[in-house]
Order: C-alpha cells, then structure tokens, then sequence
C-alpha cells in the first residue's frame, strides 16, 4: 500500500505477504504483534481471496497470507518477514 503525506513517526498501512519461506506460517497474529505497541491487523486475505476485517489474536498465520496492518513504520519494519521488499511505507 502506498502511503500518501504523512508526518514523521505517524502510523502507516502497509500489506505483509506471509509467503511459505518466512518465519510467520504457523504463528498466531498475537504472537507476531506482541512486542508492537502501535501495530494493528485490519484484515486478513487468505490465499483463496477471502477476507476476514479485525482477525482474532489467536488467529494462526499460513503461507499466502496477507496481512493488512497499521502502525509506526519501525516497528512494521521489525516483525515484516526477512528478505521482504520494501518500496514505500512498508509493502512486505
């Protein structure tokens, strides 16, 4: 997701891909997001394209997700999965 102006420090939305190599298939969306003060899941499109608006904490992450977040760009940085592209904001 693109970000449009924003303040230094604000909130951003980005998409993080959950792709089969990374560290995240098998891990609960609480898990990833408990050291993250300011990140919030907005949705979840699975890998067939449906989509779940606020997933539950307990919500187990599998590969050809993609999660919809909003939170301060260094702690995006910090749990978006290694190796992941970063063009603007952060598009993992």
């Amino acid at each position: 997701i693109d970000t449009l102006a924003r303040e230094e420090g604000a909130p951003i939305l980005a998409e993080i891909d959950v792709s089969a190599d990374s560290r995240l298939p098998g891990r609960t969306i609480g898990h990833l997001l408990h050291t993250c003060e300011t990140v919030v899941v907005l949705g979840l499109q699975n890998a067939a394209g449906e989509l779940r608006v606020g997933p539950a904490a307990d919500t187990v992450l599998e590969a050809g997700d993609r999660l919809i977040v909003r939170g301060r760009e260094d702690e995006l940085e910090a749990i978006k999965p290694a190796g992941a592209r970063n063009d603007r904001g952060v598009s993992a």
